[in-house]
């Protein structure tokens, strides 16, 4: 047993769980986790062992269109965009990494990119010719705000991926847990991955930057209480 006079949980979330992550969000229980494998959930265990308030488990980061995705069949699509999208992906070390391993295919016209991916030439043409209106798609996307697919294309398989929980611990405004009568623990905190984020219940709720801002904002508005 070690005592202490201020504990803050900053173990993340569940996402490296998969018995959580299958309970709490089903739709992402196939999906490749990109976290660290370390993050089980403890937080949330033992907390809820303590008795407190956990909200938002359902919610998570998924990357490209997750739940769609893993919905085709064998889990994967095909990204496909052109030779200005290909320039502004090549300022990310990630994406060079993908090109250098050989996931990116170059196609110069339409008959050969449908041929590499195995999809049929009909479709993909339409799709592409889609790009050049300016009409809103079945997908409420305003097409004439950017410019068209040109030739050559590129294309990159993918799958649907989850990168981090944003479900947690609940907590007051000094990243105090809260117990199940919404009353705070004296001196227990939670920050990060830990605690509940701000996405709401859902995927869709996820905003580009919510672990960050939990991780940076709660750990010093936890450590700063801690110390009071």
């Amino acid at each position: 047993l070690i005592g202490c006079d201020s504990l803050i949980l900053a173990c993340n979330g569940y996402g490296g769980n998969p018995e959580m992550v299958a309970a709490n969000i089903p739709a992402m229980a196939e999906a490749e986790y990109h976290g660290h494998a370390g993050n089980t959930g403890d937080a949330v265990l033992w907390g809820e062992a303590l008795g407190a308030e956990v909200r938002d488990l359902t919610a998570c980061q998924g990357h490209e269109q997750a739940v769609d995705v893993l919905k085709q069949p064998d889990g994967v699509a095909f990204d496909i965009y052109d030779a200005r999208l290909h320039a502004l992906g090549l300022e990310f070390p990630d994406y060079k990494d993908a090109v250098n391993a050989g996931a990116v295919r170059q196609c110069d016209s339409v008959e050969e990119l449908a041929e590499q991916i195995g999809v049929p030439f009909d479709n993909l043409d339409a799709a592409i010719a889609a790009t050049h209106t300016d009409e809103v798609d079945r997908f409420g996307r305003d097409l004439g705000k950017t410019p068209g697919l040109e030739d050559p294309f590129f294309a990159v398989r993918v799958t649907g991926a989850l990168f981090h929980t944003q479900g947690g611990l609940a907590i007051d405004g000094e990243a105090r847990v809260l117990r199940d009568d919404g009353s705070p623990f004296p001196n227990l905190f939670a920050a990060g991955g830990a605690a509940v984020g701000v996405s709401g219940p859902d995927i869709s709720g996820y905003l580009s930057g919510n672990g960050l801002l939990t991780a940076i904002a709660l750990g010093r508005i936890a450590g700063e209480a801690a110390v009071r």
